[in-house]
């Protein structure tokens, strides 16, 4: 019963970040792993959040669109990835808390031939990691 309680806050932590990111994505420029001055707001709930799960492990999803090569393309989802874990570190996450990991553009949610469907394409992710 205490390893379903245990799975169970960790499936809440995670709906509730995603629930975060859904309201305030974090989004990035074409090409950029810059975090945007409206991502650093939800940075900061999403900190708020993690730290408040402590034994739950993040996986954090870069993404891309799919413009320019795969390779870079994959390059650039770990860069992101990689970018919002520091940026959550900094916020007070423990880093032993959250993996990185880059899809490139594997995983699309739009359709890549609109400007509006690159950009939703731009994007972070959290999950739990598969054991």
């Amino acid at each position: 019963a205490a390893k379903r309680t245990a799975a169970e806050a960790s499936l809440r932590c995670i709906q509730t970040m995603r629930s975060i990111a859904k309201a305030g994505p974090i989004r990035f420029r074409s090409a950029s792993a810059t975090l945007s001055r409206r991502s650093k707001g939800t940075i900061a709930k999403l900190a708020a959040t993690a730290t408040g799960c402590p034994n739950t492990l993040i996986l954090i999803e870069g993404h891309t669109d799919a413009s320019g090569p795969e390779d870079l393309n994959k390059r650039l989802a770990n860069e992101r990835a990689a970018t919002v874990r520091r940026a959550l570190v900094a916020a007070g996450v423990s880093a032993d808390q959250l993996r990185a990991e880059g899809f490139g553009e594997e995983k699309p949610i739009a359709n890549n031939r609109t400007p509006e469907g690159r950009a939703l394409n731009r994007r972070i992710e959290f999950s739990i990691p598969e054991q």
